[in-house]
Parts: C-alpha cells; sequence; structure tokens
C-alpha cells in the first residue's frame, strides 16, 4: 500500500492551518494509497495544536518552542516521517488550500516523469491567487529567479518554492534532508538545486495545484518603514538573513555573489531605487 507523508510547518495561523488540512483530507487518493501528516506547531499561542487535534484526531503533532521558523520545522517533521518508510513526502505551506484531485495529477506527473527519465523527480505544484488567479508560488528558473508558468504539460524548472511539493523516497534518499543552513527563507530553493545537481529532475506539474495569497513585500524592501526597522527586518530569521544568502550564493551563484549581495544590502538601504 504506497504511503505518503506530509510535512507541514505552523504557527499562530489556526483557521489558515485549518483550511489547509481541509483541502489535504478532502482529496480523492488513487486506489490503495493512504496519506499520514506530520505537522510540526512551532510554539503557536492561538490554539492552533488544540484544534487541529479537535478536527483531525490522526494527524502526528510535533511541539516546537518557536525558533524553529520554516526551514527548523519542516527538518523536524521530515526527520520524523523518514522513520515511516514513506514512498512519497508531501511539502505543504498551511497557507495553502489544495484544489480538488492535485495528489492524483501530483502522483500521476510523478508517475508520467519516472518513465521519461528513467529515474524519480521532484514535482513543484504551482499556486495561483484566489481572487486575481495569477500565479504566486511555483517553480523558478535559477538564471534570472522568474518563474515558470504552468502549462499543461509538465515544464522543467531548477527552484521551488515549498508550498506544494511532492518528493518521491528515492530523492529523498539522494538528497537528503534541508539544510541546517537556513533558518526560514531560500532552503526551499536550495533542496532543489542540490536534486539538480545530483541528476535528479525537477519538473512543475501541469496546472495549478491550490490557491495561495501572493506574499506582500517584505519590511526591508518598503522605504516607508524607517531604516533602521528595515536593517532588522533584514537580517530577522524571517527576512534573507545576508550570512545565509551568502551561503546560497556561495553553493549556487558563486560568479554573482558579490554583486547580488551588493544588490541585496541596497535594496534595505535605498529601496526607492528598486521600485
Amino acid at each position: 500500500m504506497p504511503k505518503i507523508a506530509a510535512l507541514l510547518t505552523v504557527h499562530n495561523r489556526c483557521q489558515l492551518t485549518l483550511a489547509c488540512l481541509s483541502s489535504l483530507f478532502e482529496q480523492v487518493l488513487p486506489t490503495d494509497f493512504v496519506i499520514q501528516v506530520y505537522l510540526v506547531d512551532d510554539g503557536s499561542s492561538d490554539g492552533t495544536t488544540h484544534e487541529v487535534l479537535r478536527c483531525f484526531p490522526a494527524v502526528d503533532v510535533i511541539q516546537g518552542d518557536g525558533t524553529l521558523f520554516w526551514c527548523g520545522g519542516m527538518r523536524r517533521a521530515w526527520a520524523e516521517a523518514a522513520k515511516g518508510q514513506y514512498d512519497y513526502y508531501l511539502w505543504l505551506n498551511d497557507d495553502t488550500t489544495l484544489l480538488p484531485g492535485a495528489i492524483g495529477t501530483l502522483l500521476g506527473t510523478a508517475a508520467q516523469l519516472r518513465g521519461k527519465h528513467g529515474r524519480d523527480a521532484i514535482v513543484v505544484g504551482s499556486t495561483r491567487d484566489p481572487e486575481t488567479g495569477s500565479l504566486t508560488f511555483g517553480g523558478k528558473l535559477l538564471s534570472d529567479f522568474s518563474m515558470v508558468e504552468p502549462s499543461d504539460t509538465p515544464q522543467p524548472c531548477d527552484m521551488m518554492n515549498g508550498n506544494v511539493a511532492l518528493i518521491p523516497r528515492a530523492v529523498f534518499e539522494v538528497v537528503g534532508n534541508l539544510s541546517a543552513d537556513y533558518t526560514h527563507a531560500i532552503g526551499d530553493h536550495d533542496y532543489s538545486l542540490r536534486a539538480v545537481y545530483k541528476g535528479i529532475p525537477v519538473y512543475v506539474g501541469p496546472g495549478y495545484f491550490g490557491e495561495c495569497k501572493a506574499t506582500i513585500s517584505p519590511l526591508w524592501v518598503r522605504p516607508e518603514i524607517p531604516l533602521r526597522q528595515r536593517w532588522r527586518a533584514l537580517h530577522g530569521p524571517k527576512g534573507l538573513p545576508p550570512s545565509e544568502y551568502s551561503v546560497f550564493l556561495r553553493q549556487h551563484l558563486p560568479s554573482r555573489r558579490l554583486w547580488l549581495l551588493f544588490k541585496l544590502y541596497t535594496r534595505a538601504v535605498i529601496p526607492f531605487l528598486w521600485q
């Protein structure tokens, strides 16, 4: 019986978390497939754990202390799930609601790509804004960080957002867990690039798989925010800490590292130049 482990990290977004889980458990899985959810509640104070277990008692809730953030929480969820020898691991953000048929399409695309390449591939699910219908998260190209527009056939990409992604066990056995170099952001980009370097195909699946609002501009690029506050936001765990970004650039874009670091700092110090 094929098994899927769904991995989530949540913090103080109880209603979004419940909506996400509802959309997951409403999925019609292929025959004989089963799914188990591993959810890290990273120190929520809004009753998330209580409500999740009340509505979805089968969810395996793992408690964090509020210092894990996305990458740390996903690493912990994945490490716990890996003990169960699952056939697939599903990354899912709690601000994303899956569209009907999303899991079936992910699995079907994974099988299609396995037949095409002779090995397992990562399948990235694109999300759209629930109001505008525009692309919000999915796959990207390393060359210019541009988003890959989904079509009716799988499209190759280099990097992925972690909102919706299906990772077969064979990929996990080669690439491993998310890197401990990252606290919150860009760990998902790093993971897919590490897979690409090991010869593992990464594809954007056909069509849309979920709905998720676009992220508003972070504090550190907003001109109306005082410089000192922008600087703190940039270096904070939910910003884009230059120390972590430098690791990413050294590993994946060494020839552009100095320029992109300069751009990062100038975006924080003189944000109106980059509007």
